[in-house]
């Protein structure tokens, strides 16, 4: 009798595919490369006192956001691939049951991520001989962040146990995940002020896989250490329960017709292509008479509303905490973040929604029978453009009315204060509402040009945003920390005495603004050339992608999950 036979299978598999040992040389160097960087750009501007805990804080901070972002990309979609293809009914021919598939898919998912994970923390170690970090904070900082990937991983396999559609599986991880990550600690908050209480509730943030993070320094594990572990061990558990839950539903869901949850997602299919037959009709015959392609990518009626939802529940929690706090409200530099944020919802929304069309159509074929027709690559691309319009018009303006009223309450806030402050705060706002427009446009193009080229809407979407958004602030991080190691430092370090103070006065005057410029124009600039590149290929590659079938299996690699024999038990 084996015990859990497809986690023993996928671990012999993984130790022999080379991706497992280069995911992880390629975590570590880039922790490496990244740390190496910023340490040297502390030493130079005289921090080495405190090289250490900026270190530390610092690649704590990379390492949460690759845990977080675990469960979205390697198990939101791990159990309903499985369901589309048909294979996941095969394994239940067999005499395993809803667990061992359950930890089998977990492990086959999520063991290369864990190793990278793993590779970053003796990178984080180098802080301990830096100095400034304890070892008692190290060792507790990784079991939290060791603890957080678990639960994202987790929450994306109990969310794939009962979903169909990759989209649907990775927009409701991605809004579970968010809400979990923040309505724990805000409830807490609140009732922390309802009641004047000194220490925040245990019970109101036992399920937050956050807070560990937090309690983890040694100032605040000594007189909240049942904080920190009281976090630690209840997020854990409901990791647990998301993966009894999900071995539970499996059996019950891997049909097409089972159960109620099938009847939901047959009433979500009605709501979203609409039951008024003659307003369907309606809708299809303006459609055509635009674009072809416009009617089958635009016929969903209903896809933004997750969306709408989110953007509701931001502005609202806004609005609840300014109540809360009056005086968040009278500060004007207080207004920027809920504009920051709803640009970035959009900003990872929008590339998910525009690569998914061309993902499924190539899947299933249907993209090699409409280019059988009279109908071009640019009317297609076309009637892609025009269904994100409509899909996206509403949030959009919605959006930009906000900033708006933020940028009237700022100003207001800040209309009795200095003239270089209201510059800073007009440029910032400015700056802020062009570059997310320019995005939009960048993201849309690029989007649907890895559309085109990628197997998972998950895999382009995070292209995409490697490529548009994350990659031009690390040059912008690359290019300020080098600016200030070859040009301002040895302007200060020459210059002596009371030239030495007015020159530091006047360049810390300006460099909010150079700042906010060389951000621009950097954002402008990527998103320019992004967008040309993407309508390039997509106007020159667009059929030759669209009949390009996938790549063959290599010789030697491992059948899939449902494909290999199980031993008898």
């Amino acid at each position: 009798m084996t015990f859990l036979p497809i986690v023993t299978r996928e671990l012999r598999v993984t130790a022999r595919k080379r991706s497992t040992y280069w995911i992880r040389f390629a975590a570590a160097a880039l922790a490496l490369v990244i740390c190496g960087w910023s340490l040297l750009f502390f030493t130079q501007m005289g921090l080495g006192h405190q090289a250490g805990k900026m270190l530390f804080g610092g690649a704590t901070a990379l390492a949460w956001l690759y845990a977080v972002i675990g469960g979205i990309f390697k198990t939101a979609d791990a159990l309903s691939e499985e369901k589309r293809e048909g294979t996941l009914g095969l394994l239940f021919l067999t005499d395993l049951k809803g667990y061992d598939i359950v930890l089998g898919k977990i492990v086959a998912a999520s063991v290369n991520w864990l190793f990278g994970l793993l590779a970053i923390f003796p990178i984080l170690a180098l802080s301990l001989l830096l100095g400034g970090v304890a070892p008692g904070e190290f060792w507790r900082e990784i079991l939290a962040l060791a603890n957080l990937l678990f639960y994202s991983l987790a929450l994306g396999m109990f969310v794939s146990s009962f979903m169909r559609s990759e989209r649907h599986a990775a927009g409701l991880t991605i809004a579970l995940l968010m809400l979990m990550l923040w309505l724990p600690a805000q409830i807490a908050h609140w009732h922390q002020q309802s009641t004047g209480a000194f220490e925040l509730s245990l019970w109101f943030i036992l399920p937050d896989v956050t807070r560990p993070l937090h309690y983890a320094s040694d100032n605040l594990s000594r007189t909240s250490s049942d904080l920190y572990w009281g976090s630690l061990l209840g997020s854990h558990l409901v990791g647990w329960c998301y993966l009894l839950l999900a071995s539970l539903i499996v059996p019950r869901t891997w049909q097409q017709s089972a159960g109620k949850i099938s009847r939901w997602q047959e009433g979500a299919a009605q709501f979203t292509y609409g039951r008024n037959r003659e307003r369907r009709q309606q809708f299809r015959a303006r459609a055509l008479a635009v674009n072809p392609f416009y009617w089958v990518a635009a016929r969903a009626r209903g896809q933004s509303l997750v969306l709408w939802i989110i953007l509701a529940a931001v502005v609202m929690s806004f609005l609840i905490s300014w109540l809360v706090d009056p005086s968040d409200a009278d500060n004007a530099w207080v207004h920027l973040w809920p504009a920051f944020l709803l640009h970035t919802v959009l900003k990872l929304w929008i590339p998910l929604a525009a690569c998914r069309r061309f993902i499924e159509d190539r899947r299933s074929g249907a993209l090699e029978l409409i280019l059988s027709t009279p109908l071009t690559a640019g009317e297609i691309v076309r009637g892609q453009w025009l269904a994100l319009w409509k899909q996206f018009r509403g949030p959009v303006f919605f959006v930009l009315i906000i900033d708006a009223l933020l940028l009237f309450f700022g100003w207001a806030a800040i209309s009795k204060g200095d003239g270089k402050d209201q510059l800073l705060f007009l440029s910032l706002s400015g700056a802020g509402v062009l570059v997310f427009l320019a995005d939009l446009v960048a993201l849309a193009w690029l989007s649907m040009w890895r559309g085109m080229k990628a197997r998972h809407s998950y895999v382009a979407w995070l292209w995409c945003v490697v490529q548009l958004l994350v990659l031009p602030w690390l040059v912008f991080y690359v290019a300020l920390t080098a600016g200030a190691m070859l040009i301002f430092l040895p302007r200060f370090v020459n210059a002596g005495g009371a030239n030495n103070a007015a020159s530091m006065t006047k360049w810390m005057e300006w460099l909010p603004h150079l700042l906010t410029s060389g951000w621009v124009l950097l954002s402008l600039a990527a998103a320019i050339l992004t967008a040309w590149w993407a309508r390039r290929c997509l106007q020159q590659q667009f059929r030759h992608q669209a009949t390009l079938s996938y790549q063959p299996v290599k010789a030697g690699s491992p059948p899939p999950l449902s494909s290999a024999p199980v031993p008898p038990r």
